[in-house]
């Protein structure tokens, strides 16, 4: 019995989603403040996770002039040296679609005995696609972030490699360190 719990316990470990601690200032010295969550995503498909990294980002301009938010202005290292670009939602979504195949056919056969025509009418729905919409809807929009406004929502990652324990999350030329926690 102590064996098979001993067990349970490592196949559940092996099988976990790796999460992250985030690490790092709030308010930096432009007047951007950022806030990261690693485990926010609680929307539709439920096991994103398991596919790609999505962090919310909420970044808010207290400053007197605006501030140019761009796809190129956030990416992660790990502590490999590896770095990893944001993805957009549309190669998100592509990724995640499950297309089904099916199709129309008809069919005529003879066969000698014991004489006889047979057909076999056969129909299969047209295919079908999942649709994420929070993908897109709950995903960061780049572009200039007006002073006393905030602009927030996920950014997308590739799936960080096991052998991964730390990454620097790099946004506007700042640093924030995220810190597997197994």
């Amino acid at each position: 019995m102590k064996r098979l719990v001993i067990l349970l316990i490592l196949f559940i470990y092996s099988c976990a989603v790796k999460t992250w601690n985030v690490e790092g200032p709030s308010e930096l010295s432009n007047g951007l403040v950022v806030k990261i969550d690693t485990k926010a995503w609680r929307f539709s498909p439920s096991d994103l996770d398991s596919y790609v990294l999505p962090i919310f980002i909420s970044l808010e301009n207290k400053g007197k002039e605006p501030i140019s938010i761009r796809r190129e202005d956030i990416f992660l290292v790990d502590d490999k040296g590896r770095q990893y670009n944001p993805i957009p939602p549309g190669d998100v979504a592509n990724v995640l679609g499950r297309n089904y195949g099916v199709g129309f056919s008809f069919s005529v056969g003879y066969w000698s005995y014991p004489f006889g025509l047979w057909w076999s009418p056969y129909y299969a729905y047209p295919p079908s696609r999942d649709v994420y919409p929070d993908l897109v809807n709950k995903a960061l929009v780049f572009g200039e972030l007006q002073p006393g406004a905030t602009l927030s929502g996920f950014v997308y990652f590739q799936k960080i490699p096991e052998d991964a324990k730390e990454l620097t999350l790099n946004i506007k030329g700042y640093k924030f360190k995220l810190k597997c926690n197994f």
